[in-house]
């Protein structure tokens, strides 16, 4: 093979390029899948600096998309290459791209019949954390879920007085927490709300919730799933000394009412499947799995 050159897509190789990241994805959804990369780099939702060819003798050979996200986030599809040397390389220059844009945890989600696809990642010091269980529920709203929550709670909307508050009892919630340790433990409240704020309405569908003694006992953080009329819990988090008080079915609850109230046909999220206490809970409250993927997440180390 001639020599190898990774850059960037130019602008006038976009769509090609879209579809040579994407080249992994089942021949029925290639096409649709390519479109919504081109789209949301042409909407300025994905920046194309981070969609690096290979190219050899002057033809794309193969392709990396890396997004880099608010609060220090980045994301990668694995690379798709004809060969091993080369997906390792694009693996490579897009962590170095990371680096660059100060990104502090990187992930990339698979399906377990995808773990192949895994390998470059596993080389370049990505490890296989956890399974994320995806979670649906259509049901209406239960009446047995309102008689079981605890009374005497304020759901408090975010505002921006509260910014100080909310980043404090983030923090707090996540300790002790099974579900995706890897990725809180060590980063400040505010590089957390970032990542949560990217994306959200304004104001943001975030709620902190005050006990009957006024203490601040957790947060619930709401978004639009899709383009579909449907909402996802994002968070929703309990501090430590309130565990196993009912807080968690309250949240959901409201999780719940507020999709209603916004007329959404259904409610999503997703965990950790370590966290068995919020799995239980979520499926008592009719949620359903529909499917799940293999979590693979990396501390890139910063620019020396």
């Amino acid at each position: 093979m001639a020599r190898v050159e990774l850059a960037p897509a130019a602008p006038d190789e976009l769509p090609g390029a879209c579809r040579l990241a994407l080249g992994h994805a089942p021949a029925h959804e290639l096409e649709s899948r390519a479109e919504l990369l081109h789209a949301a780099a042409l909407r300025g939702d994905f920046d194309p600096i981070g969609l690096i060819v290979a190219r050899s003798g002057g033809a794309a050979v193969g392709a990396i998309a890396a997004q880099v996200l608010p609060g220090g986030t980045g994301v990668l599809l694995p690379p798709f290459a004809p060969d091993s040397e080369l997906s390792d390389a694009l693996v490579r220059a897009a962590l170095e791209h990371f680096r660059r844009a100060e990104v502090t945890i990187a992930h990339c989600a698979l399906g377990a019949d995808e773990s192949a696809l895994a390998v470059p990642l596993l080389k370049a010091g990505f490890q296989l954390v956890t399974q994320l269980v995806h979670l649906l529920r259509r049901e209406t709203l239960l009446p047995e879920l309102a008689s079981e929550a605890p009374s005497g709670l304020k759901f408090i909307p975010y505002t921006a007085d509260l910014a100080s508050a909310f980043g404090e009892t983030l923090l707090r919630t996540y300790i002790g927490s099974p579900d995706l340790p890897e990725a809180t433990v060590d980063r400040p409240a505010s590089q957390l709300l970032a990542g949560y704020r990217h994306g959200q309405p304004d104001p943001p569908r975030w709620w902190l919730v005050e006990g009957r003694a006024g203490e601040l006992g957790g947060v619930l953080i709401l978004n639009e799933l899709d383009a579909s009329a449907a909402l996802e819990v994002v968070y929703l988090g309990i501090v430590p000394e309130q565990r196993r008080k009912g807080y968690g079915r309250a949240l959901i609850r409201h999780a719940i009412a507020e999709s209603h109230k916004a007329g959404a046909a259904y409610v999503g999220l997703t965990v950790d499947e370590r966290n068995t206490p919020a799995l239980n809970l979520y499926r008592s409250c009719l949620f359903r799995i529909c499917g799940s993927q293999r979590l693979y997440l990396m501390r890139v180390p910063p620019i020396a």
